[in-house]
């Protein structure tokens, strides 16, 4: 791995290619825990199911842990840009343990499944700003009662999610299960040193837990949190059936 002008670490996957990911401000990005989005819809299910499974083995070596995974089952507010069906949030210890896990050449084999069961995939690394569940290296199917709400946005507000809660009592049950900012994006330099970085429209993520979905559907409307929605440039508030 090696670091890069204006804080890019990379690290090269064959003789002509380096991917690199690239702190999304000027700053150098630290060995610190990433959490990775992935936002994306399927072409081919069945083959995704079975790239997850031979994946998961080398997600775990390099360090990494699944926290949630979902589909959307119904749009709240939709934005083109943002839509998608399929949510996977995984974390890592460092920008460097995710790259490590790139040098697997069995790994980027396996990972042409993925490329072949996806469109539409949307990819980039967030930090943090919660202190809701840890990840799990062990996953099983979520066999709870509780819904969840996905909120992305696009915004250079920097709003705290404490400001975002409704009143004590006003909504019951209500909790942030994941709120995480936008640290990181990763992309592809060629031996040009041409750079081919993938989308990633999203400043911030909210994963939203309750008892009821009436719960979310209150927030909304909520004063503090429709200031929110008018403050970003754009918003996809999702419903979504937890899986993992």
């Amino acid at each position: 791995m090696k670091q890069k002008n204006m804080g890019d670490l990379a690290v090269k996957i064959n003789s002509k290619t380096e991917v690199i990911i690239s702190p999304a401000s000027e700053v150098e990005l630290q060995e610190k825990p990433l959490f990775a989005i992935n936002w994306f819809n399927l072409k081919r299910p069945w083959l995704y199911n079975i790239y997850a499974k031979a994946a998961f083995p080398h997600v775990v070596k390099a360090g990494g842990k699944v926290l949630f995974k979902a589909v959307v089952e119904e749009s709240l507010s939709s934005a083109s840009k943002l839509d998608r069906k399929n949510l996977l949030i995984v974390g890592y210890p460092s920008p460097g343990a995710f790259l490590s896990m790139l040098t697997s050449k069995m790994f980027l084999l396996k990972s042409i499944l993925r490329l072949k069961s996806v469109e539409d995939f949307i990819f980039g690394f967030t930090a943090r700003k919660d202190n809701g569940d840890e990840p799990r290296t062990r996953v099983t199917p979520f066999k709870g009662k509780n819904k969840y709400m996905v909120h992305l946005f696009t915004s250079e507000n920097k709003t705290e999610i404490s400001q975002l809660l409704p009143p004590a009592g006003s909504v019951q049950n209500l909790r942030v299960f994941y709120f995480g900012t936008t640290v990181a994006r990763i992309g592809r330099r060629d031996v040009k040193g041409k750079i081919t970085s993938g989308p990633f429209p999203i400043d911030g993520i909210i994963v939203w837990e309750a008892g009821e979905v009436s719960e979310f559907r209150q927030l909304l409307t909520t004063q503090p949190y429709q200031e929110f929605q008018k403050s970003n440039n754009t918003n996809g508030i999702y419903l979504v059936r937890r899986i993992l």
